[in-house]
């Protein structure tokens, strides 16, 4: 039997908050409809406030998505009766390793940077 020991990263935040894995991006939409009709309601008349709150969402999701975020915590309140509009993305170290090109260098960040091979 093998024992994982990968370190892990737990958050304990008080309040309500709800948490989307932007990775993927069809769940995280279906997630954003989900909470939005839990949020506003299912009535007819509120379909207008229920697709502005989803969109919310959607875009959040995306934009910790193109950020390469793993996880996208959003805080509904802080104390009952209280909202409190915090977001936080969590992402991983990246670690970049050049390869060496053709043309003798290697290829860094997507920035446009480049690094030399000195070998």
């Amino acid at each position: 039997m093998s024992v994982d020991t990968t370190p892990q990263l737990r958050f304990r935040l008080p309040g309500e908050w709800i948490a989307v894995d932007p990775r993927d991006e069809q769940a995280a939409r279906e997630h954003s409809a989900v909470i939005a009709r839990e949020l506003v309601g299912a009535a007819d008349d509120a379909v207008l406030t229920r697709r502005r709150v989803q969109r919310g969402f959607d875009e959040a999701a995306a934009a910790a998505r193109e950020a390469s975020a793993h996880l996208l915590l959003m805080c509904r309140e802080i104390a009952p009766r209280i909202p409190t509009p915090v977001t936080i993305t969590v992402h991983t170290p990246i670690t970049i390793t050049p390869s060496a090109s053709r043309a003798g260098r290697s290829r860094g960040p997507s920035s446009g940077a480049r690094c030399t091979d000195a070998s």
